[in-house]
């Protein structure tokens, strides 16, 4: 909840600043035409909803190919429990980023949603996990922010 938060007024926060430097850099002669409202709400829905579409579609694009790769990852990187879903975060030809979150029981009773990066690249024989880092986990007593912040 805490890495939503913090995204949601960074994305406000380069809203309002792309918007006052557009509006400060428009000529006088064109500042009747000039919509800042309409700018605000552009650069809102691109800086807040920008990186969830490209994420969105590199894991509709390449998600398939990398899942045995992010579920090998989720176990790599300690987390209990079972894989929920993966997102391919940023994808550069031989080498991948992916966001795995998993469900797990928690100790009180409710239900945990550890997380973990999980670091690929091409090999040979297909994708090799090169390393994966535990995000958050209440078992393992880690909480990091995740960018853009799935849950």
């Amino acid at each position: 909840m805490f890495s939503m938060i913090v995204y949601s007024l960074g994305a406000l926060a380069t809203a309002i600043v792309v918007t006052l430097l557009i509006a400060g850099l428009t000529p006088l002669r064109r500042k009747d035409e000039a919509r800042p409202g309409m700018t605000f709400a552009i650069a809102l829905f691109l800086f807040g909803a920008g990186p969830f579409c490209l994420t969105e579609v590199q894991t509709a694009v390449w998600g398939r190919s990398l899942s045995e790769v992010a579920e090998e990852g989720y176990y790599e990187a300690g987390l209990g429990g079972e894989l929920a879903y993966h997102k391919v975060v940023l994808f550069q030809g031989d080498r991948a980023r992916l966001l795995v979150v998993g469900r797990e029981p928690s100790e009180w009773g409710g239900e945990d949603r550890p997380s973990a990066w999980v670091y690929a690249r091409k090999a040979p024989t297909g994708w090799v996990v090169d390393h994966a880092t535990p995000i958050n986990s209440d078992k393992e007593r880690r909480d990091g922010i995740r960018f853009p912040p799935y849950w």
